[in-house]
């Protein structure tokens, strides 16, 4: 069941918190943070300029605001009022910035894109690595962006390299040129083992890289066509798929890296008896409309869908070819877009590798997601209509006039939608439920309506927060007293120790006399160099802290390498003071 909420007003900006209790609006200068429960206000803060960025940390306690434009970004604590930071790149100005997957750093790139600035939110200190390649792409955090790595994209005398560095202590783990003619983006495979290099679309290139910059495999499928124009990673991380220019939609395993389907998007494709198809037809005056059955052959040309790419540019790049992938988060299913065949979607089977059902509307596909946890499509075609597949039906539903369904936005437990329009938006409830409704309330919200205190979810949160932190804290002092207990033997071991040698020593004296200093002396240098075995014990375990974690938190690898080294000329640490 789909519940809507009322209509209300934004302007820029609509981003969900990571923990799904939030919801963030940019009206203008005003940030609101709403509660997703009550959808009421909760927050509003007030900026300089107008909002063009909005992103939350992995934390949810933290969102950065972008104002670019000012060559400045802003930093807030929901839970804490009194925590406000701000970063000023002054006349270098700033094009993009984000929040550090543990929530102690800020990234920014300057206007130019010459450098990439670190901050840490703690210690105020600065950190710079030098030529990113860009601001926007080319930077990948493993572990689906929660990991320990960074991998940053960077351009260096002509050549394209990659950058990865240990987070945790901001250190260069390794540097290594790529065989890429124009990299131009970079992802992190499902287990963190490789790292996987976009080639132009010039090259139908597909280049795979482990972490400590061996080559692993290359995957080169034409010449002298156009190649890669979009490419995605299963959730479950064993399908690479690879939209090409071609019309086609090319899946290989990550094990041995060979083509295991080639799916096509072409008028022939349809004429399949097994698929579904399914045509967006008007069944009265007032423009409602509804899917309708068809039978093949199905000629997209007399239905007016299909569309001559070579006549039609984006971004200097024909708009042809498939641009749009999207995995349901169960792996069986993935719906695609041939840009070729706008008003199209094509929905697969992945267990059976074939199609299963194609849908084809009156208006272009701007927009479709799966849910987070179920397996409901949910399509945008810039109208006024709500399209949405499941596995046993497909339905459309009708928004309010003057309502335009640009795109939405799901949060991450897949119980709510935020529906965008240029100025307002619509909150969806999706219930597990067979019968839907389409009830729209159009009532208007009091904007001025502010809660102080924080709302029930709020406090349930830091109860939960509290609770964890608590049973943390049992767990420190339990290791603290076994450590406690560990030394305490220890102490008394070498205490026992200790004694027997000066009885030793006593009798040394007695009988050789003169001959105790210089055995005194002797002792003092042997504590000096009892001194020094422990300083250097002591850096050797410092050396070793980061590969330790790392194996701890992600499945065991074995990282060989130089951990210690910083990343040359182009790393730099510096403080900076506010």
């Amino acid at each position: 069941m789909l519940k809507f909420s009322n209509k209300r007003k934004y302007s820029n900006q609509i981003s969900f918190s990571p923990n799904s209790l939030y919801f963030a609006i940019g009206k203008g200068i005003q940030l609101v943070i709403y509660s997703c429960q009550s959808l009421k206000p909760i927050k509003i803060y007030t900026f300089i300029d107008f909002i063009e960025d909005i992103k939350w940390s992995n934390s949810s306690e933290l969102i950065l605001i972008g104002i670019y434009k000012r060559n400045r970004c802003e930093i807030r604590n929901i839970s804490n009022d009194n925590f406000i930071c701000t970063i000023d790149e002054g006349i270098q100005g700033m094009s993009n910035a984000l929040i550090s997957p543990y929530s102690t750093h800020v990234l920014s790139f300057n206007q130019n894109v010459s450098k990439l600035t670190i901050r840490s939110l703690i210690d105020k200190s600065t950190l710079y690595i030098s030529l990113p390649k860009f601001a926007k792409k080319g930077l990948a955090f493993s572990s689906n962006g929660k990991g320990n790595f960074m991998a940053l994209a960077e351009r260096k005398d002509t050549k394209d390299i990659i950058g990865i560095y240990y987070i945790k202590k901001w250190i260069c783990f390794r540097r290594f040129p790529t065989e890429a003619e124009d990299l131009q983006d970079i992802k992190w495979s499902y287990d963190n083992s490789s790292i996987i290099i976009i080639d132009t679309p010039a090259v139908c290139r597909l280049l795979i890289y482990n972490i400590f910059g061996d080559l692993i495999n290359k995957i080169d499928i034409y010449q002298n066509k156009l190649g890669i124009k979009k490419f995605n990673i299963s959730p479950n991380g064993h399908l690479y798929c690879l939209g090409l220019y071609d019309q086609t939609l090319r899946i290989y395993n990550n094990i041995s890296y060979t083509c295991t389907a080639i799916f096509k998007h072409d008028k022939e494709t349809l004429n399949d008896p097994k698929v579904n198809y399914y045509k967006e037809e008007v069944i009265n005056q007032e423009g409602e409309t509804k899917y309708i059955e068809l039978k093949p052959p199905i000629d997209l040309t007399k239905e007016n869908t299909y569309v001559k790419g070579s006549n039609i540019f984006n971004d200097k790049l024909p708009k042809i070819g498939v641009g749009k992938i999207a995995f349901s988060n169960d792996n069986n299913y993935m719906a695609t877009k041939n840009d070729n065949m706008p008003n199209v979607l094509f929905i697969w089977d992945l267990n059976y590798m074939s199609l299963q059902t194609v849908l084809i509307h009156l208006n272009e596909i701007y927009f479709f997601e799966w849910a987070k946890n179920k397996n409901i499509l949910f399509i945008s075609t810039n109208n006024n209509k709500l399209y949405y597949f499941t596995l046993d039906s497909c339905k459309i539903l009708q928004l309010v006039k003057d309502f335009q369904n640009k795109s939405f936005i799901l949060s991450n437990d897949g119980q709510k939608m935020m529906i965008k329009d240029n100025n307002y938006f619509i909150t969806v409830n999706i219930e597990e439920s067979n019968n839907t409704s389409n009830n729209i309330n159009t009532g208007d919200i009091n904007e001025n309506e502010i809660i102080d205190n924080q709302n029930n979810n709020f406090i349930e949160q830091n109860a939960n927060k509290n609770e964890y932190q608590n049973d943390f804290d049992n767990e420190e002092q339990q290791y603290e007293e076994m450590q406690e207990n560990i030394g305490e033997q220890d102490m008394g071991e070498e205490q026992g120790e200790e004694e027997y040698y000066e009885e030793q020593y006593e009798e040394m004296q007695e009988n050789i006399g003169e001959e105790g200093e210089e055995q005194g002396d002797y002792e003092g240098e042997g504590e000096e160099q009892e001194n020094y075995q422990e300083e250097e014990g002591y850096e050797g375990e410092e050396q070793n802290e980061m590969m330790n974690e790392e194996n701890n938190n992600s499945n065991n690898y074995e990282y060989q390498g130089e951990y210690n080294e910083r990343m040359n000329p182009n790393f730099q640490n510096n403080k900076f003071s506010t």
